[in-house]
């Protein structure tokens, strides 16, 4: 059985008063829900015209987040749609995920409620309801420990890094500094600067804008595909060993990432690859370092000063290169590869509850 928005929900928002940003806090009374990421956008201290009317259902007008609120608050001031159940059979819970999880078109920084009115939502019994959102809510609290679990062992290998080699702005250890150039090859992809024609058949052509900084995975199906005689381009040029990684040198700029050596592809032309020479420097080390505003404030202050900055393949070359001793880089990626199995496993744990969460979102 399904039912359409207009018989589940109606819109309140005109029954809430509406906070102007300038007027947020950072602590206060009463909460401010805006359509930002953020739960809670702000407080304010005023009671009068807080909307009472709980559980409710906030969305973003803009950006299409879903919140659900249980507790009176005051509305953003733009953007924010407040929407209650209609529906006696119905668990508000339930439609929140139901929601969640529907398929509104993202048309950019445009009003998207025009498109949410249209959706009709599975409307299980009341019962089966409530069962489905108590499971929710479960898998989506494992989620969220689970990312902070990840967060907290990112935290960890920082931290270590800092207390085995200092900061890496100061140098306070004294630690030898050489060109980037001087202990790992940077590469690029394609000198020629073009970009190869579009191949159904062909292979993947990966950029920055295909790593998953969260996942920390390549997303090959998102990926373009190119002609097989750009992977024999590639091939005479390069090949990806395991420990080398990318940074890009258009748009994400210098933001390192770590790629496989298993899989067939080629690199696009708005990446440099980095290639450490293993006998001087380890490539954990290396890609901690990229990580730290040492070397991001070096390739900050080496932009071009255009409306698209752009890295150039020498200068990457020039970047300049703290060395410790091999021997304290080696138990530092001892340290990496023991944290990389702590988050490996959190990593498919999140995993697993975002299927189950994604499975039972269509039930």
């Amino acid at each position: 059985m399904s039912r359409t928005f207009n018989e589940l929900f109606i819109d309140c928002t005109k029954h809430g008063t509406k906070i102007q940003k300038e007027q947020y806090h950072e602590n206060g009374r009463f909460p401010i829900i805006d359509q930002g990421q953020s739960y809670i956008a702000g407080y304010v201290d005023t009671e009068e015209g807080i909307y009472n009317e709980v559980p409710a259902i906030i969305f973003g007008d803009h950006t299409r987040v879903i919140k659900y609120v249980d507790f009176p608050f005051f509305l953003g001031a733009d953007g924010v749609k407040v929407l209650r159940n209609v529906c006696s059979d119905s668990q508000v819970k339930y439609l929140y995920y139901a929601l969640r999880a529907a398929e509104v078109p993202d048309t950019g920084y445009n009003r998207h409620f025009k498109w949410l009115r249209e959706l009709s939502f599975k409307h299980p019994t009341y019962n089966e309801q409530q069962k489905i959102a108590d499971i929710l809510d479960k898998t989506s609290e494992l989620i969220a420990g689970r990312k902070k679990q990840l967060e907290k062992l990112d935290l960890l290998v920082k931290s270590r890094f800092v207390e085995m080699f200092g900061d890496p702005v100061t140098n306070p250890m004294g630690w030898e500094v050489c060109k980037l150039g001087d202990v790992a090859e940077a590469i690029d992809p394609h000198p020629s600067h073009r970009t190869p024609p579009v191949s159904e058949e062909g292979i993947p052509y990966i950029g920055i804008a295909e790593c998953n900084y969260q996942t920390l995975k390549i997303d090959f199906e998102r990926a373009r595909r190119v002609g097989l005689d750009v992977l024999n381009e590639h091939l005479d040029r390069y090949s990806v060993d395991e420990g080398d990684f990318i940074i890009g040198k258009i748009g994400t700029i210098g933001r390192p990432f770590f790629i496989p050596p298993e899989q067939t592809y080629t690199l696009s032309a708005n990446t440099v690859l980095i290639k450490p020479k293993n006998s001087r420097i380890s490539p954990s080390y290396l890609l901690k370092l990229f990580q730290s505003d040492y070397i991001e404030n070096q390739i900050t202050s080496e932009r071009k000063e255009t409306s698209q900055p752009a890295l150039g393949i020498q200068k990457v070359r020039n970047i300049l290169i703290l060395l410790p001793p091999l021997s304290l880089q080696t138990r530092f990626a001892d340290f990496v590869r023991q944290a990389d199995k702590s988050k490996f496993t959190a990593q498919k744990q999140a995993e697993h509850a975002s299927l189950l969460y994604n499975g039972l979102k269509g039930d």
